[in-house]
């Protein structure tokens, strides 16, 4: 796919309505899945339409304080910027980890 010069990326500010961390044990596994799942609201820049965006993340167990960090760090009513371009968006995580996946 060509880059579309007329499809301007933006900044935007949102809100954290749900914020969320859950721990998973799989059958027979003494290792355990922390899961933190995040859900904001922003008004699109150049349409003014309020979106929402959810991610969840997850982390092996021996990631737990991370997880319980991230999950501290954006507590429902905090605000977290936003990339928008077109139809998508996705988060701007200030210092996140190099091995979490954020697209």
């Amino acid at each position: 796919m060509l880059f579309n010069p007329m499809v301007f990326v933006y900044w935007a500010v949102s809100t954290v309505i749900e914020s969320g961390h859950r721990v998973t044990h799989a059958i027979n596994s003494p290792f355990a899945t922390h899961r933190v799942r995040l859900k904001v609201t922003f008004t699109h820049p150049s349409t003014g339409v309020e979106c929402w965006v959810k991610k969840e993340f997850a982390m092996a167990e021996f990631r737990r304080s991370t997880a319980k960090t991230l999950l501290h760090r954006f507590p429902e009513g905090a605000t977290l910027p936003m990339l928008v371009r077109g139809r998508a968006a996705g988060f701007d995580l200030a210092l996140r980890p190099q091995w979490v996946d954020l697209w």
